[in-house]
């Protein structure tokens, strides 16, 4: 699951995909956010290749600032208390958030209520 969560809102914009036998290219997420008026982005992600490499395809094409940037454990971490606290200490206008599969699904749907 990734997607651009809006701070301090409580609405997002989740996008979920697949692709079988096929690399998936998130470079188009960058746009998304530099047409949303995005200009201060917090990306939080796994700490694995495929986390990394989404990530290294938003910032390829974002072109506002990158204000933090964490890798958190995976699949096994499930509390983000530190890494939202750094959120809400920079102060994004968005983060982006990538967190695949169901593991994806259990990470990601406590986030929204603690931002």
């Amino acid at each position: 699951m990734q997607g651009l969560l809006r701070l301090p809102a409580n609405n997002a914009l989740r996008i979920s995909f697949r692709r079988h036998g096929r690399t998936t290219k998130p470079d188009g997420l960058g746009e998304t956010l530099n047409n949303r008026g995005v200009k201060r982005l917090f990306v939080l992600a796994p700490n694995y290749a495929a986390g990394k490499d989404m990530a290294t395809g938003v910032k390829k094409t974002f072109k506002g600032e990158i204000v933090g940037e964490e890798y958190t454990g995976w699949p096994g971490q499930l509390d983000f208390s530190a890494e939202l606290t750094k959120v809400r200490s920079v102060k994004p206008d968005a983060v982006w958030v990538f967190y695949p599969g169901q593991a994806g699904a259990r990470s990601c749907s406590n986030m929204p209520n603690r931002a």
